[in-house]
């Protein structure tokens, strides 16, 4: 600890009871603070909670700590443990005089064992000189698991969203291809089957989950969803986008704005896992989980141990029978800010499902029973895409890498419906949804199917205004 001034541990900043409460201070010079409340004292840099102490119970988090302060942090402990840099592992231990405990010094997350609280001193009678009193031994308590302080009561059923009303599933043969027919939403027969077969083997407790990949725009969340009311079950769903660390899937610590004090708080995921709910759970663009640790940390529930530990709750997560997990996932050079997705995470699913984009029979179907918009209109539409889609891995007229999606055609199709002229309502979404350097080549292909209007003349007198001195 070179450099780290004699700092009072959390538990003399308690015995002494001068810090005001509820004020941060700075703890030292490396931008650690701490924060008094009631009985509880929290130490904090800019990342977040490194470590709390209420009475003798200490707890140590570690999580994207700054190496620079563990320092500060072994000065808080310095009555109860000492964090140290394994030389071979480079991993941070946690020591204390009861267990070593091993802790990433980047991503995971390491509560010390609780301590019974040291024993009171004791008032020793005159006695005389030569006879000694016997000290008492200060009793420690076995290792046990984390402990969350205060943690409040989490209604966690209110968590679980309400199934919707049962979807009839209707199926029927367009242009030769066997189609399933939700609500409004066309899937491919083989894929709905696949899903349902793979549901129906989570229902007798086997293995199973599914990964839907294709193109943006290409209804994959919206399958999932559909089929979940067909299945007549709740929908959980879990975006990937908002994943920095492990615990994120379930739920998170939360920091009580009065007491200062961090508490597990589940999201729906984590409730139903907790409550062992029949369901169907969406991990939605999955790979766009922070880290590859991340997207990682989940499978594990997927696998024959169907159990994922979790620090920050102290507990482990297991995947009920009855629960299907199907993750979504864009795939390609073009999605930026994504994961790869190597063996590691796919051959955790039994079931793929690769969408693609419909055929021009189906599109057009969709589109008219979708909007509403005119059989002919919708035909123009799907032909526009068609004649664009071949094109988007040119990158030297598409730069973006973007193509027309069903999704784009459905808010041009709305547009229209709504009032709006057809080339401006082509126009409206493309401008939303492609890039800049996108637009010379679209703009060809949006003249060929929606030619711009003829530039209309004012019936003037040109001699009467060039003549008048008026104007």
């Amino acid at each position: 600890m070179a450099n780290i001034p004699a700092l009072p541990s959390g538990h003399e900043v308690l015995r002494r009871g001068k810090a005001v409460k509820g004020q941060p201070l700075d703890y030292g010079p490396g931008g650690c603070s701490i924060i008094v409340n009631s009985d509880v004292v929290t130490l904090s840099d800019e990342q977040g909670m490194l470590a709390t102490t209420h009475g003798a119970v200490y707890a140590v988090t570690m999580r994207r700590v700054n190496p620079g302060n563990i320092g500060y942090v072994n000065r808080f402990i310095a009555d109860w443990g000492k964090v140290e840099r394994n030389w071979r592992t480079k991993q941070y231990v946690v020591k204390s005089g009861i267990t070593e405990a091993l802790a990433s010094d980047v991503e995971a997350t390491t509560q010390l064992p609780t301590p019974t609280a040291p024993v009171a001193p004791q008032v020793i009678e005159a006695v005389p000189a030569e006879v000694e009193p016997t000290p008492e031994p200060v009793v420690v308590a076995a290792a046990s698991a984390p402990v969350i302080i205060d943690a409040p009561v989490q209604d966690i059923g209110a968590l679980i969203p309400a199934a919707a009303p049962v979807l009839k599933v209707k199926r029927k043969t367009i242009a030769g291809q066997d189609m399933v027919v939700l609500d409004k939403v066309h899937i491919p027969a083989r894929f709905y089957d696949r899903m349902e077969r793979t549901w129906n083997r989570r229902q007798r407790g086997e293995r199973g989950a599914v990964v839907v990949t294709g193109p943006s725009g290409t209804a994959k969340t919206l399958m999932v969803r559909k089929f979940a009311e067909a299945m007549g079950v709740p929908l959980i769903i879990q975006s990937g986008g908002k994943v920095r660390t492990a615990d994120d899937w379930f739920g998170g610590l939360k920091q009580d704005r009065v007491t200062g004090r961090f508490n597990f708080q589940y999201n729906p995921f984590g409730a139903a896992l907790k409550q062992s709910v029949r369901c169907i759970v969406l991990l939605d663009e999955a790979n766009r989980a922070e880290t590859p640790q991340a997207l990682n940390a989940v499978l594990s529930l997927l696998d024959d141990t169907k159990s994922v530990w979790s620090p920050d709750a102290g507990e482990y997560f297991t995947l009920p029978d009855g629960m299907l997990v199907v993750m979504t996932a864009n795939v390609g050079a073009e999605y930026v800010g994504t994961q790869p997705m190597d063996a590691a995470v796919t051959q955790r699913f039994g079931t793929g499902i690769r969408l693609s984009y419909p055929t021009p029979t189906v599109e057009v179907e969709v589109l008219v029973a979708v909007t509403g918009i005119d059989k002919a209109q919708a035909d123009t539409l799907v032909q526009m895409a068609n004649h664009q889609r071949p094109l988007k891995d040119d990158l030297m007229r598409f730069p973006s890498g973007t193509g027309v999606s069903p999704r784009m055609l459905v808010d041009i199709a709305t547009d229209i419906v709504d009032g709006a002229p057809a080339r401006d309502a082509v126009e409206s979404t493309f401008e939303a949804q492609f890039g800049v350097e996108d637009s010379e080549a679209l703009g060809i292909i949006v003249d060929t199917y929606f030619p711009a209007a003829a530039t209309s003349t004012l019936d003037v007198d040109v001699d009467a205004i060039s003549e008048a001195d008026d104007i």
